[in-house]
């Protein structure tokens, strides 16, 4: 079967991703950006966590403190 514009249907995708896939620009940005989202993510959400347990931990012991001595 002979294609109107001389090249079958999907040649030009399977060629784009060829060159997509040999395209190493912006490797070192995502490399970046994973360790970013694999590491500094989850510190700030323990750091919030933390930050919340010594909250309640310091509130208690001010607390207590105020209590007369019995």
């Amino acid at each position: 079967m002979a294609w109107s514009n001389g090249t079958e249907p999907g040649k030009k995708t399977t060629r784009l991703l060829v060159r997509l896939h040999r395209d190493e620009r912006g490797a070192g940005l995502l490399e970046y950006a994973m360790v970013f989202a694999f590491v500094a993510v989850p510190i700030v959400f323990l750091f919030d966590r933390l930050f919340d347990v010594l909250s309640d931990y310091f509130g208690m012991m001010a607390f207590f403190v105020t209590w007369p001595l019995i």
